[in-house]
């Protein structure tokens, strides 16, 4: 394979995973569901999005269905006053940010993810 075409399939992949993510059913009236608010941290890299945020959002809202999840990327200044205002339910950051957040707020994990190379 090329590589200009490995770099459209990854894009094409990035945005199909965020239409996943983001995706809200029409047919579902979501007054009815609890919503759950997640902060991410603003990121360029596409593999995070490959790898890590669409698919643990798509199997979040797999395993939750009567949970509306919002998810919304935010810069790091943002995203400290969105804590600091009680706006977010959760946070996915990488663990230098996690561990700046569990020492200044108080953030607790709640899961993380290690390459399969990390021993």
């Amino acid at each position: 394979m090329g590589q200009r075409f490995v770099l459209v399939l990854k894009s094409l992949s990035v945005i199909l995973l965020f239409l996943i993510a983001f995706e809200v059913k029409g047919n579902v009236d979501l007054s009815e569901k609890e919503t759950i608010r997640i902060g991410l941290l603003t990121t360029q890299d596409p593999n995070f999005f490959i790898d890590t945020f669409g698919p643990t959002i798509a199997d979040l809202r797999r395993k939750f269905r009567n949970t509306r999840f919002v998810t919304q990327e935010l810069s790091l200044d943002s995203l400290i006053s969105e804590i600091k205002q009680n706006q977010l339910d959760f946070v996915i950051v990488p663990s230098g940010v996690y561990a700046f957040l569990e020492r200044t707020y108080g953030a607790k994990l709640v899961a993380s993810r290690a390459r399969k190379e990390a021993e």
